[in-house]
């Protein structure tokens, strides 16, 4: 199943042909079997909880397009009830209080969560090699670096399968990422958009206005921009003034 793109699998969830617990389970297994390091937290309880959730909605017909599809999220933006580190020591023991907009908005697509990827600490590097939690491998080759400073993002799509993988960082640290580990992307560029629901590393959960673009990468239709590209009070940006 993490061959298939994200049209694939909206189509599979639709027809059933596999559930989105039967998807979510494989893919937790092999984030688990993955010695890529592409994870700072597995949130495997709380995915098959939301796996479970979305099923119910696509059996009663209630669903959206993108409800059951699991996603790996950047362990820069808020999660509610959720480790949310930016890859920093500082911020090991911090559970978000509140969602980032980004996370409401997929959260309200019944999306699936499978966990908080890796990062260069408060986004500060293009390598993944400056994590409090450790560096990133690169899916193709594991001597080499899978660029950042979203590496857990980028290292997580082709070899686990994780279709949907958001991020966010100055266009050059998008561009490493995504030559590196190989992914073709789709970019949504953000003009003058309310930052907030990420961590600064000045001042911790933020809230300003920048001209910067944000991303999320991923093969398949662009449903996923539909749903989390649009500017809100909690919403992603830039941790970079």
């Amino acid at each position: 199943m993490h061959n298939l793109t994200v049209a694939e699998l909206i189509k599979g969830l639709k027809n059933k042909d596999f559930s989105s617990l039967e998807l979510t389970q494989h893919y937790l297994d092999r984030i688990n079997n993955s010695d890529l390091n592409a994870f700072i937290s597995i949130t495997e309880d709380e995915a098959l909880s939301q796996a479970k959730e979305a099923d119910k909605k696509i059996t009663k017909g209630s669903s959206s397009i993108l409800t059951g599809i699991p996603y790996a999220h950047k362990d820069i933006f808020c999660t509610k009830g959720v480790k949310t580190s930016a890859g920093s020591k500082m911020l090991d023991s911090f559970i978000s209080p509140y969602d980032a907009t980004v996370t409401k908005k997929l959260n309200n697509e019944n999306m699936v969560m499978l966990g908080k990827t890796n990062m260069d600490e408060f986004a500060m590097g293009s390598s993944n090699e400056n994590s409090y939690f450790g560096p990133v491998q690169n899916p193709w080759n594991t001597s080499k670096v899978p660029g950042g400073s979203s590496g857990g993002s980028a290292a997580a799509v082709p070899p686990i399968g994780a279709r949907h993988a958001c991020w966010a960082a100055p266009a050059l640290h998008m561009k490493i990422g995504w030559g590196v580990c190989g992914i073709r992307r789709r970019v949504h560029h953000a003009q003058h958009q309310p930052l907030s629901g990420m961590l600064s590393p000045h001042n911790g959960p933020w809230e300003c206005t920048k001209r910067r673009p944000v991303a999320a990468p991923y093969w398949g239709p662009p449903h996923l921009l539909g749903s989390a590209g649009t500017a809100h009070e909690n919403w992603l940006g830039c941790v970079w003034n």
